[in-house]
């Protein structure tokens, strides 16, 4: 079973068009790289950001224009035993990958990307699927303006991986949900991505992906004024190996910036939070209420601000967002816990604030 060995966080912002963080050495075949970021404004060139695992002491965040706005990024880095097995990806534009051959029952996909779009439309959204055990496919509706698509490819023992597809044509309504074999809820994740012929919009095209019940996944936005067809590709992890997660629903209020949410305590050294949203960019944002693309509206950071908090923040804060949080304690053997020295918050654990 897979044993968390080391945790490393940190943030960083991107003033131009990239930034690298510097963690401590880690093993990049077993390490998995998760992270959201908040800022931008409405060209999704400047404001969609990809992020990859260097080399075994950076990482590097990217965009591909360089605006006025900043985007301010929160990562978090796991490193495991050989139990978990890690290949990272790129690509320009859609299309299939060739990969390692994995497991499918333990394997899925995390993926980001970043675009040369001025606008939020169908070209900004793709689609991570497995088409076999040694290729993955990134789908597109509309024809990506020069993505550059960067994510891993995780086969994790002691995790069983449902991936499930559900497609709504001509979607009007709010919200539609995906029949799953049952899970224990406790024990059970999301990461999902979406193809959409979007419009530009985030109350019609951002959806929040949520697991109801222990057999049934929800994707809910806040409008249904456009007519889109919508397909979410989905993984339901459900861990063996004694990791657990507390996950709800929450809305960040109309003009709100910050929220800090209670959680039942965790060990800061094995925990790592994320959001659930259907999109490349999905660890940033869940649905929102905003009839504009203006990323600084929608796009929100998330990390473990203490051992009982979560915090949300966005810098604009036009229209609510309704986000469903999902915090994860490892399984864990005398985990190492590191933040950064490239941090602006870099300090002891037990004593973290921005």
């Amino acid at each position: 079973m897979a044993t968390l060995l080391n945790k490393q966080s940190g943030q960083v912002t991107i003033s131009v068009t990239s930034i690298t963080a510097t963690p401590d050495a880690y093993v990049l075949a077993r390490s998995i790289l998760l992270f959201s970021y908040r800022g931008g404004d409405n060209e999704t060139r400047g404001s969609a950001c990809s992020g990859e695992k260097t080399n075994t002491t950076t990482l590097t965040f990217s965009r591909n224009f360089d605006i006025a706005a900043d985007l301010i990024i929160e990562w978090q880095l796991f490193e495991f035993d050989t139990d978990v097995t890690v290949e990272d990806f790129s690509r320009a534009g859609e299309g299939t990958v060739a990969i390692n051959s994995v497991t499918l029952a333990n394997a899925f996909i995390t993926e980001t990307l970043s675009n040369t779009g001025t606008s939020l439309g169908q070209n900004n959204y793709l689609r991570s699927i497995f088409n076999s055990q040694t290729e993955i496919e990134l789908i597109s509706v509309g024809t990506p303006t020069a993505p550059e698509s960067r994510g891993q490819v995780v086969e994790f023992t002691g995790c069983s991986v449902q991936e499930i597809s559900r497609t709504i044509a001509n979607w009007g309504a709010s919200s539609t949900t995906a029949i799953i074999t049952s899970v224990t809820e406790v024990d059970t994740i999301l990461i999902s991505t979406q193809s959409s012929t979007a419009t530009s919009d985030f109350d019609d095209d951002w959806s929040r992906v949520t697991l109801t019940d222990d057999t049934t996944v929800t994707m809910d936005r806040v409008a249904s004024t456009n007519i889109t067809t919508i397909v979410w590709n989905i993984f339901v992890l459900e861990f063996t190996d004694g990791t657990t997660s507390q996950k709800a629903q929450h809305t960040l209020a109309d003009a709100d910036a910050t929220d800090d949410i209670t959680i039942t305590s965790v060990t800061l050294d094995e925990s790592g939070v994320i959001l659930s949203g259907a999109s490349p960019w999905g660890m940033s944002h869940g649905n929102a209420a905003v009839a504009d693309d203006d990323f600084s509206d929608g796009a929100m950071t998330v990390f473990l601000f203490d051992n009982v908090t979560v915090r949300l923040t966005r810098t604009n804060t036009t229209g609510a967002n309704g986000i469903y949080y999902q915090v994860i304690e490892w399984n864990a053997a005398l985990a190492v816990v590191a933040e950064a020295a490239d941090s602006p918050w870099f300090m002891p654990v037990g004593d973290i604030s921005e």
